[in-house]
């Protein structure tokens, strides 16, 4: 299955980066000025730590 159940997701370096990302990115977008585009990118960072860091269970994939 494809999605936050995906065995490339398991290692935890791969889970931090892709969301540290677009919280980096919505610090860009906030210093130059564009308000909508950082709350965007903030929000989706947002969303992938709470579904790669918080909620993320790596057994669940496993079963193919």
């Amino acid at each position: 299955m494809t999605g936050f159940d995906d065995p490339r997701l398991r290692p935890l370096w791969r889970r931090l980066l892709l969301v540290a990302v677009p919280l980096g990115w919505a610090i860009v977008e906030l210093r130059a000025g564009s308000a909508l585009f950082a709350g965007l990118f903030l929000a989706l960072g947002a969303y992938l730590g709470w579904r790669l860091l918080i909620t993320y269970n790596p057994q669940r994939g496993t079963a193919r």
